[in-house]
């Protein structure tokens, strides 16, 4: 995703060609004082008039190309001149529109042409939106050899099929002076009609292999264009059309908008107008249109139209202005805007339980992340109200805002009393720490403190004029007696009197189960957490692998760096390997039964016996390992839990090698699953069963096409992508770290991978950006979902597990979530096939359309927390009915 630049924060002039009318002011009012001033840039328009067509041999000769070009030079980042010009030409017939690139280049006997990617060629690009949806898209490549293609792009993960078949041509000529080509695309083919009046956004590109000049018309990221922006094609009569100025002023912050626009009619008829405004956010398909009031113009005569709108609370948006005929004929274009918003605090969440002596104290749902200097609610509640099945952890939070700094701060609980009594040592309270955010993730991210950490109360001083939030964590345990509980937990600083807040618990008819239903495979590098902690020796290492994989399990991850310090024991005599596996069942037998999968003995590209890949013998070894790893595992049990994670994102040089690999395990043991972080691809289809592409990557179509044949599909987010897409950093919202498990439930994806919890390169206390090895921002918080166990690295070893954090909570919580959807999916089909006719069933199905509403694409999600709570009770009420 590419996030527009701009040093400017206050008002802003723009200027572009405008169509027969006119916008000469555009005017937000703020719906908060204190908002800062978004950036707006208005998108350019090109103009096209009817001609006749052009005869398609890539030589620009034709009539319709002379004279000045539509768009007289593409630019590179940042708008620099390009060193080879390009000129890009437009017209259209009533079937067709035509595209001309002229591509200036001297060096024409050494244009690249023969690349197998078509965009790492010397080749032209063409985007079109033609319904303005900003959502699907086509993408035609040319290359200077005249070799085309075409795609169907869409909204992430929600191409229907990228291989769109649709009627269009292409040629392109080689002179002297460069290359040039020659596009056709009939109407038909983009859905549209060549009526007066219509307006395609659109983006135009060439890629230069010499100077490696990336042009565009509109800005682009990477190597490949992509619509994050475009500009406008208007096809429509030249009489109703001139080249006129736009000038926009744009102040304040989302909310209430009031828009003024001066338009003027460029011909010599009256005219009856209106303004219209279409509002939305990029990729949601959600549009809100606005109407405003109408004027009468004579010929060549000026008069204002004025509307008022909503402007979304969203980082990016945008804003379509149209001048609309009272008599029902077609809309004109006026403009077309981007809107990017400056960042913004989250809105306060939660409700005040008290205001005391010292100041507020409220309480917040754990989906919510508390700034430190974000104001108290004005909602008021009496109590804390959670609910929670057996087998099942639920956090909140309260949150302490005194006007004075309180000492010695001490937090109780009483027993919590209904059907039955759950023990007060069931609920623990933790301290969410903050860390400081520098150098924010992305754009849309304010820099600041977070919260983050989970610390240790250990009677701590809260400071004045500052949020300080207190994380309690309820746990229900498996087969505990539903119904209504109520109990009480009381915050008493030093010198203050007590505060006593009610806590009530509803505890739902069903349990969690043992082993979650989502396969899970987290990266942990106990070396890493030992290093910290000044463990050194073996045994005590143990014994801290121990408690991080106790953690993993509450949370109900399974790490794939599994128990590395219990292996097999090798032997080879003769040719012959023979294992012992006395070592490796120590550390494992307590473990593997209560995990959802696992990385067997072997993966990656293990050697064997001194033997690595692609040494002479390294195949026969390690079939005779892996026979014994299966026939002790199938003995065992836990074989079809079991994956080998064979590779690391593979470029397309590295598939011989997965291939050769994947061979050895299918000839040694049969039925065991390969995970490779890929999304499918015919070239290793056959060889992978476990598709896991990082999460932009993950296409639908694709990956339900695998699904059919027999594999499993998986995903992983690690420094990316970033928003709009949901990822695990310290300055995302909660929800983000949550809301990927109702993805992975609504498409069907059966596991997560992630790739460190412990990458600790610097001090994730202190600095929580980590960064690679050259310098490159990774993300706050990327790879470090867990803490050291202490807060500084110990000179002497400390025998601790790690500390967890408030994103590694929000990933239990969907986890959780995950289980809650397929235990209700699970019902529900369970009724249909029984041919149940029940209001249950009724329910049930209501409850997962809520929840599949929360996910509308992988890049347009629920940011509300409080709709998110509300689907879950609504679920978790339909399971209770179903387990009576």
């Amino acid at each position: 995703m590419q996030h527009l630049t701009s040093e400017q924060t206050e008002l802003r002039r723009l200027r572009l060609a405008g169509a027969a009318f006119v916008l000469l002011a555009l005017t937000l009012i703020s719906g908060s004082a204190s908002a800062a001033a978004p950036v707006v840039t208005a998108d350019p328009v090109a103009r096209t008039t009817p001609a006749s067509a052009p005869v398609l041999d890539g030589r620009l000769t034709d009539a319709c190309w002379q004279g000045r070009p539509a768009i007289q030079g593409l630019t590179l980042a940042a708008g620099a001149r390009p060193r080879k010009a390009t000129s890009v030409y437009i017209c259209h017939d009533a079937s067709a529109l035509y595209v001309g690139f002229q591509c200036a280049d001297r060096r024409t006997g050494d244009l690249v042409t023969d690349e197998k990617y078509i965009w790492r060629n010397d080749s032209v690009e063409v985007l079109i939106d033609a319904d303005r949806d900003r959502r699907d898209y086509l993408h035609f490549f040319v290359t200077a050899s005249g070799e085309k293609l075409v795609w169907l792009e869409g909204v992430a993960g929600a191409t229907p099929d990228r291989e769109w078949s649709g009627d269009w041509d292409a040629k392109a000529a080689r002179t002297d002076s460069g290359w040039a080509a020659e596009i056709r695309i009939p109407f038909k083919s983009l859905g549209v009609s060549p009526s007066k009046g219509l307006a395609i956004r659109a983006n135009f590109a060439r890629n230069e292999q010499e100077l490696k000049e990336r042009q565009a018309w509109m800005p682009r990221v990477g190597a490949v264009l992509n619509a994050h922006s475009m500009g406008n094609v208007l096809c429509a009569d030249a009489s109703a059309l001139r080249d006129d100025g736009t000038e926009a002023l744009l102040i304040s912050g989302p909310g209430r908008a009031a828009l003024t626009a001066r338009v003027r009619n460029a011909g010599a008829s009256t005219l009856q107008a209106s303004a219209r405004v279409d509002v939305g956010v990029p990729a949601s398909g959600r549009v809100s249109r606005f109407t405003g009031g109408s004027a009468s113009l004579e010929g060549w005569s000026s008069a204002r139209l004025a509307a008022r709108v909503e402007i979304p609370r969203a980082h990016q948006s945008f804003a379509d202005v149209w001048a609309a005929p009272r008599e029902g004929g077609v809309p004109v274009l006026l403009a077309s805007f981007r809107i990017e918003m400056p960042p913004l605090a989250p809105p306060a969440s939660g409700a005040v339980l008290a205001r005391t002596q010292w100041g507020a104290v409220w309480e917040a749902n754990a989906t919510t992340k508390v700034l430190p200097r974000q104001e108290p609610p004005r909602a008021r509640e009496s109590a804390v109200r959670v609910s929670c099945a057996g087998n099942e952890y639920e956090p909140f939070q309260i949150v302490l805002r005194p006007s004075r700094a309180l000492k010695d701060l001490q937090v109780s609980l009483s027993d919590l009393k209904g059907p039955a009594v759950i023990s007060k040592d069931s609920v623990s309270v933790r301290l969410v720490g903050t860390v400081p955010v520098t150098e924010p993730t992305g754009p849309e991210c304010l820099p600041g403190d977070y919260p983050d950490p989970l610390m240790p109360l250990d009677a701590a001083s809260i400071p004045a004029d500052r949020n300080t939030a207190l994380w309690f964590t309820v746990y229900v345990a498996d087969g505990a007696a539903p119904g209504e509980y109520a109990g009480s937990l009381t915050i008493a600083p030093s010198g203050e009197k007590p505060l006593q807040i009610p806590l009530k618990l509803r505890v739902w008819g069903f349990s969690l189960p043992v082993i979650p239903h989502l396969q899970t495979a987290y990266g942990c590098d106990v070396d890493t957490l030992c290093r910290w902690q000044g463990v050194t020796e073996d045994e005590d290492k143990k014994k801290v692998a121990d408690l991080a994989w106790q953690n993993f399990l509450r949370h109900r991850v399974s790490p794939f760096s599994w128990r590395r310090y219990w292996d097999i024991g090798e032997e080879v005599k003769d040719g012959v390997l023979k294992l012992d596996f006395t070592d490796y069942d120590a550390g494992h037998d307590t473990w593997l039964p209560l995990v959802s999968a696992f990385n067997v003995p072997g993966c990656w590209m293990r050697g064997v016996a001194r033997s690595g890949f692609g040494e002479e013998g390294y195949p026969e070894l390690k079939k005779q390992f892996l026979r014994q790893v299966a026939d002790h595992l199938k003995a065992k049990g836990w074989f079809e839990k079991g994956y080998n994670y064979i590779f690391d994102e593979p470029d397309e040089d590295k598939y011989a090698d997965v291939i050769a690999e994947s061979r050895i395990w299918r000839e040694a043991a049969p039925g065991l699953r390969i995970l490779l972080t890929e999304q499918p691809e015919p070239a290793l289809e056959g060889w992978v069963d476990i598709w896991t592409p990082v999460l932009d990557a993950y296409n639908e179509f694709t990956c339900k096409a695998a699904q059919k044949k027999g594999d499993e599909v998986w995903w992983y987010v690690c420094m990316g992508p970033k928003h709009p897409f949901p990822n695990n950093f310290i300055d995302y919202p909660a929800i983000d770290h949550r809301i990927l498990h109702w993805m992975n439930w609504k498409y069907g994806v059966t596991g997560v991978l992630y790739w460190q919890t412990t990458y600790w390169k610097g001090d994730p206390w202190e600095t929580p950006m980590s960064y690679a090895d050259d310098g490159k921002p990774f993300g706050n918080g990327d790879g470090r979902l867990l803490y050291p166990g202490v807060r500084k690295p110990a000179e002497t070893p400390v025998i601790t597990g790690p500390m967890d954090s408030v994103r590694w909570e929000m990933i239990r919580e969907g986890i959780e979530d995950y289980d809650y959807l397929m235990m209700l999916s699970e019902k529900v089909r369970a009724a249909e096939k029984a041919g149940e006719k029940s209001e249950r069933l009724k329910q049930g199905r209501a409850a997962l359309d809520s929840a599949r509403s929360l996910v509308r694409t992988l890049v347009d999600y629920e940011t509300d927390p409080g709709r998110l709570y509300e689907v879950r009770e609504a679920v978790a009420g339909c399971l209770e009915r179903f387990a009576e």
